[in-house]
């Protein structure tokens, strides 16, 4: 009796352990569900500049436990871009509190403006100084107007180059034609 009392509290002490396993399993949040709403976040974002192409989520860390949350919202630090690789916000604003940042490579295409004449520094840009472009947000040259504003005073900050950059050769200095090495001719 005192064997088999003892068996009985073994197997019960067993299903309790089990019980407070899938209890700790069932509370911590599913990071797919994290990577979810940072996605859609993303989608809605840049609906408003441009197509998004591809979003790649970095792997999370397994180690990484927190506990389950009702109410995930998603955001970028202030002053921060839509595209490129970039940390998007994650934070539950339900019962409970924490956040986390994910690191996405985030490639987008859309429309920017590129000089198309010469400025001097401080002189007024135009509309008529400027060429629509279409392509990589992610891959945007430093010269680049993404926002072009009518009726708003918009001024060189230094001496524009024009037009969108083109690779260079090696070796080549900018806007001489690229030739080919000359090959040694031995017989």
């Amino acid at each position: 009796s005192k064997m088999r009392l003892r068996h009985y509290l073994q197997l019960g002490m067993i299903c309790f352990a089990c019980q407070l396993s899938s209890m700790t399993f069932a509370q911590q949040q599913d990071m797919a569900e994290a990577q979810k709403v940072a996605l859609t976040f993303l989608e809605k974002s840049i609906k408003q500049i441009g197509e998004l192409k591809q979003v790649q989520f970095a792997p999370i860390d397994s180690r990484l436990k927190l506990k389950a949350c009702d109410s995930i919202s998603a955001f970028l630090p202030s002053s921060s871009k839509v595209w490129g690789k970039i940390n998007v916000g994650v934070r539950c604003t339900g019962s409970a509190n924490w956040q986390i940042f994910l690191p996405v490579s985030v490639s987008v295409r859309g429309n920017y403006y590129m000089l198309a004449n010469q400025l001097k520094h401080g002189q007024a840009i135009s509309e008529a100084d400027l060429i629509k472009v279409d392509g990589e947000l992610d891959a945007l040259p430093a010269n680049a107007v993404l926002r072009w504003r009518r009726g708003k005073s918009n001024h060189s900050r230094a001496a524009g180059r024009t037009g969108p950059r083109r690779r260079q050769a090696p070796g080549t200095r900018a806007g001489a034609p690229h030739r080919a090495p000359a090959r040694n001719a031995r017989g």
